[in-house]
């Protein structure tokens, strides 16, 4: 069984030709049966859009974690990497 879900992005960038389109996007998400992903980068977002739903903040990984993964990415995809590309040492 697949599953779809909905995805609208920088849902907080609206110009003014869009006159009720959060209103729209509320109506939409009461009457679908998908998910419906709303994503924004004003952290104020959830304040304006009165809404049931759940917010999940993501954050920049440290350049530590980010190389960690990407040497492991390489050495589980058998790509050989030179130890002087890492900024980490």
């Amino acid at each position: 069984m697949s599953t779809s879900l909905i995805l609208f992005e920088e849902v907080d960038v609206i110009f003014d030709d869009d006159v009720g389109f959060l209103t729209a996007i509320k109506t939409f998400m009461t009457t679908t049966k998908r998910p419906v992903i709303l994503t924004t980068s004003d952290p104020s977002f959830s304040a304006k859009f009165d809404g049931d739903f759940k917010a999940i903040l993501f954050k920049t990984p440290s350049v530590v974690k980010v190389c960690s993964y990407l040497q492991l990415l390489c050495l589980a995809e058998n790509v050989r990497t030179d130890p002087g590309d890492s900024p980490l040492w």
